[in-house]
C-alpha cells in the first residue's frame, strides 16, 4: 500500500470517528466528565442465619436460606430442616412478592447448570423490562456494545422497596439457561439503601460485590464504565459454609439510583432447588412463609410476647388436644383469636384457663437450641395436622381415630419423654399415622390448609404449645 493510500485510509477512519459525537442519542458513553462513584457505605452483618431468619433492615425478615433448605446439597443427599431462622429472616428469609409472596421452600426450578462447589456467577435481575438492562445492551455513542459480559444493571430506582431475582449461569442474559438462586432486596429511604442478598434452597454465598449509584454502571480508576465485579465499590468475601444472606448499607445517596449486584454462589445447579418462584416465572400460588414470619413479628409487638391460655385437654374428642387455644395481646393482628391446639412437650404441666405470656415461633423456622428435643420432625407434625386424621377410620382397627391418637403421634415425633397416663389412645392408630408420616421429608401445606405457630410460655414454666391457623398464601394478580 502506498503512503498516499495509507493516509487516505487513516483520514477515512478519522472521519468515521468524528461522526460518533455527543449528538448521538445512544445510551451511554464510555467516558464522561463525571468522577468515579464515591457514595459511602459499609458492609453490614448478614440476615441472621439460615432458614427464615434474619431481618434485613427495613423491618423485613431476611432469612438465610429458604426455610427448610430442601435437604439438597452439592453431590449429596442432605435432608432435614436446613438453614437458620429469620429473625426469618425475614423474615429471612424468604422474601418474595413484596416480601410477602413467593418466599417458598425448595423444590424444582429452572434447569441447567451443574454441581459446583467452587461457585457460579449470579446477578440481580429485575422483571421490569423498563428497569433492567443487560450489559451487552449498553453501547457507546456509535451504538457499539461496550461489553460482551452477561449480567444486569437495574434502574433508575426511586426511593422505596425493590425486589429482584438472583440468577446464576444465565449466559447472554438468558434466564432460561440459568438457575434461580435467591433474591435481592433494596430498601432505599432517606438517602440510605439497605441492599440484602438472600439465597434459597441449597445455595450459599461465597462472595458478593455491589454497585449502587446515580450512574448506570460503576467506573474504574480510568473513569470508564466497568462490569468487573472486582472493581465494584462494595465487596465481601468472608463467608462461612452455610451462609445464605448478607446486607450492605450504602449511605449518602440522592435521586434515582442504579443497582448492579453480583455474587459467587455454590450449591447444586443440576436442576435448581429454589422451586417455581421468582418474578420471572408465572405466578404460582404457594404458602407464604415470609408472610407468616411478618405476622408473628407484628403480633409480638415491641415486647416480643403474646398471651395464651388453653382449656382442659380433650381426652375423648376428635377436634384437637386443646379444643380452645386462645391468643390475645396480639397487636390487633389476625393471630389473635381462638384456635385448635396441641402440646409439643409433655415434660411440664399447663393449667387450664390461666394466661401465660409466651414467645412466638414459626414451626417452619430453625428453633433455638434445646427448645424441642426433636425439632427436625416438625415437617411431619405439620403433615399430620393437615391430613385431618380426626374421625377417619384406621385400617388397622376399623375404629375412629381420635385427637388423643394424633397427640400421641406428635409426642412420639418431637418428645423423648412420652407420658404414660393422659387418656385413652390406640397404639395401632398411632402406628397407622406414624407409618405414613415416616415417608415425609419435606412438606408444605396447601393454600387451603393449616399453618402452625409455636408458643413458648415464659411467665411461668408450662407446656410448649402448637396452634393451628389458616395457611397464608401468596396471591397472584
Amino acid at each position: 500500500m502506498s503512503r498516499i493510500s495509507m493516509l487516505l485510509c487513516a483520514g477515512g477512519m478519522l472521519a468515521l470517528l468524528a461522526g460518533c459525537d455527543s449528538s448521538d442519542t445512544s445510551l451511554v458513553s464510555p467516558l464522561s466528565d463525571q468522577g468515579t462513584e464515591t457514595a459511602t457505605g459499609n458492609g453490614g452483618g448478614g440476615h441472621g442465619g439460615g432458614g427464615h431468619g434474619g431481618g434485613h433492615g427495613g423491618g423485613h425478615h431476611g432469612g438465610g436460606g429458604g426455610h427448610h433448605g430442601n435437604g439438597h446439597s452439592c453431590g449429596g443427599n442432605g435432608g432435614g430442616n436446613g438453614g437458620g431462622n429469620h429473625g426469618g429472616g425475614g423474615h429471612g428469609g424468604g422474601h418474595g412478592g413484596g416480601h410477602h409472596g413467593g418466599g417458598n421452600h425448595g423444590g424444582g426450578g429452572h434447569g441447567g447448570g451443574h454441581c459446583n462447589d467452587n461457585g457460579e456467577t449470579a446477578y440481580a435481575y429485575s422483571c421490569d423490562d423498563a428497569v433492567r438492562m443487560c450489559f451487552n445492551e449498553i453501547t457507546n455513542n456509535c451504538g457499539q456494545p461496550l461489553f460482551n459480559n452477561w449480567g444486569w444493571t437495574n434502574g433508575p430506582l426511586t426511593e422505596g422497596t425493590h425486589v429482584f431475582d438472583m440468577y446464576a449461569g444465565a449466559g447472554q442474559c438468558n434466564i432460561d439457561a440459568g438457575v434461580l438462586v435467591g433474591q435481592l432486596f433494596v430498601d432505599y429511604f432517606d438517602g440510605t439503601a439497605l441492599v440484602s442478598y438472600v439465597t434459597c434452597g441449597s445455595y450459599e454465598l461465597d462472595e458478593v460485590q455491589l454497585y449502587v449509584g446515580n450512574d448506570i454502571l460503576p467506573r474504574n480508576n480510568r473513569n470508564r464504565y466497568t462490569v468487573s465485579p472486582g472493581q465494584f465499590p462494595y465487596r465481601e468475601n468472608d463467608f462461612n459454609s452455610g451462609d445464605q444472606a448478607y446486607t450492605f448499607e450504602v449511605e449518602n445517596l440522592s435521586g434515582a439510583i442504579y443497582v448492579v449486584a453480583h455474587a459467587e454462589v455454590s450449591g447444586n445447579f443440576d436442576e435448581g432447588d429454589c422451586g417455581d418462584r421468582g418474578c420471572a416465572v408465572d405466578c404460582v400460588e404457594a404458602p407464604d412463609f415470609t408472610g407468616l414470619d411478618m405476622l408473628l413479628e407484628d403480633a409480638a409487638g415491641l415486647d416480643g410476647l403474646v398471651t395464651v391460655n388453653v382449656n382442659n385437654p380433650s381426652l375423648f374428642g376428635y377436634s384437637a388436644y386443646f379444643s380452645e387455644l386462645t391468643i390475645s395481646n396480639a397487636e390487633g393482628t389476625s393471630l389473635g383469636g381462638t384456635w385448635l391446639g396441641w402440646c409439643l412437650d409433655s415434660d411440664l404441666p399447663i393449667t387450664a384457663s390461666v394466661s401465660y405470656e409466651a414467645n412466638l415461633y414459626s414451626s417452619y423456622e430453625t428453633l433455638p437450641d434445646g427448645l424441642l428435643e426433636n425439632p427436625l420432625n416438625l415437617d411431619r407434625v405439620n403433615w399430620i395436622i393437615n391430613q385431618g386424621f380426626q374421625g377417619q377410620t384406621a385400617a388397622c382397627s376399623g375404629q375412629t381415630i381420635s385427637a388423643l391418637d394424633i397427640q400421641r403421634a406428635i409426642w412420639t415425633l418431637v418428645d423423648n419423654n412420652l407420658p404414660t397416663t393422659f387418656g385413652t389412645w390406640n397404639p395401632c392408630h398411632v402406628s397407622y399415622i406414624l407409618d405414613q408420616a415416616a415417608a415425609i421429608d419435606f412438606y408444605e401445606p396447601p393454600c387451603d390448609g393449616i399453618m402452625t405457630v409455636i408458643l413458648v410460655p415464659v411467665s411461668a414454666p408450662a407446656q410448649i404449645l402448637l396452634a393451628q391457623i389458616p395457611a397464608l398464601c401468596t396471591e397472584c394478580p
